[in-house]
Formats: structure tokens, sequence, C-alpha cells
């Protein structure tokens, strides 16, 4: 590359403060669209199935999508103790549509093939209440975790300071929920124990895009 064009990337590059000067406390904001799945022991033994999004679309403090995000939420002002400790890692807004699940088996009289989503919630993270707060909240870790998310053990409270447990029925879950919501941890828990103990649960999501994607995970809840 000719010198000039290295001067004008440089340039281009340092338009927005550099990452150590930056002054939000999220890291990014990722637009997902396709998807892993995996079943996981919950703390209790019992299963849940944990999403993890592949390739997404990352926009970090150089963009003009994170600037503007930043902005919209409130996001600035934040000091950091070390300019290398990474903040949290949000959905990009609207990048989920939609998201439901079926089995291949009944489940407690819901016919296979139907929405499992009233039986289903979304366990996750979230910086929202921190960023609103203007970096003044503080969660209790040691007496307000909803059981829900405490199933997900240690993996659960391996997430940057500041954010706190989101749970919510997957019946009820929208975009709009998205909202300063982790990438991870993002996973589904069922709120029954299914008669059928063998299932092969299929998950979809329907992206910004508007295309669905789908996974698929056997569950034995008898040996999870």
């Amino acid at each position: 590359m000719a010198a000039a064009g290295l001067v004008a990337l440089a340039l281009t590059a340092c338009s927005w403060p550099p990452v150590e000067e930056c002054t939000a406390y999220v890291s990014s904001y990722e637009q997902v669209t396709d998807f892993k799945m995996y079943a996981d022991d919950g703390a209790d033994g019992r299963p849940y199935l944990s999403l993890m999004f592949e390739d997404p679309v990352e926009y970090g403090p150089y963009t003009a999508e994170f600037r503007q995000l930043s902005e919209t939420y409130g996001d600035h002002g934040y000091e950091r103790e070390y300019y290398w400790l990474i903040g949290p890692r949000c959905f990009y807004p609207d990048c989920i549509r939609s998201i439901d699940i079926v089995s291949d088996q009944e489940f407690n009289g819901r016919p296979a093939g139907t929405s499992l989503a009233d039986v289903v919630m979304v366990v996750g993270a979230t910086a929202a209440p921190y960023v609103e707060s203007h970096y003044t909240t503080s969660f209790d870790w040691e007496h307000d975790v909803p059981s829900y998310y405490a199933l997900l053990g240690e993996r659960g409270r391996t997430v940057p300071q500041g954010v706190e447990p989101f749970v919510k029925p997957l019946a009820e879950f929208t975009s709009a929920d998205l909202r300063l919501l982790l990438v991870a941890p993002f996973c589904l828990v069922f709120t029954e124990e299914p008669a059928v103990r063998q299932h092969t649960f299929s998950v979809t999501i329907r992206a910004a895009d508007g295309y669905p994607r789908h996974a698929h995970e056997p569950v034995d809840f008898d040996n999870p």
C-alpha cells in the first residue's frame, strides 16, 4: 500500500478515540445470524440449552454504529480502572426478530412439533440497569440471583462487573429485550420436568434478514 494510503487508513482508524480513551462501558455490539446449540448440565442437575452465536458482524468503538448506540443508551463517561478491562458484548438492536422451540416428542400435553415457548425461560445477562443508572447500580450476587439463572452455576457469574441476571419467559421475549442484553450467556431453561424423558429439541431464530436459522439438540432428562 502506498504511503498516502497508510496515512489515510491511520487517520480513519483514529477518527474515534482510541480504545484506551473510549468511555463507553459496552465494548461492542454484535449483529448475529447463525448459531449453534448444545445441552448443558445445570447446577442442580437439570439440563438446559445454551445458544452460541457464530461469526457476528461486530461494531466496536471505531464504528459509527457503536458511537450512535453509545449516544442512544447514554453509555459514556465510564471510567475503567484499567483500559484493557473488556466490557460486555451486547446484541445489536433488532438483530433477532423471534425465537421458538419445539420437540420431536410430546411435552406434558403439548403435541410434538408445537411451540414450547410457554415452558421455557430465556436466561442471560444484561447491562441495561447499570448503563441506565450511569454506572451506579450494584447487583447483590449473594442473595438476589434468580433460581433459573442460578442453574448456570459458575458460568453465570463469569460476566463483566456491573451486569446482572436477565430472566424472561420465551413466550414474552421480543426484539426490544435485546437492549443492552449480553450475547453470552444466552440460554433456554425449562420450567417443567417432562413426563417423556428423551427429546430432540429444535430452536428456530428469525434474524433481521428475515431468514430462519435452525439448530437441533437431543436431551435426556434422566442423563443430562
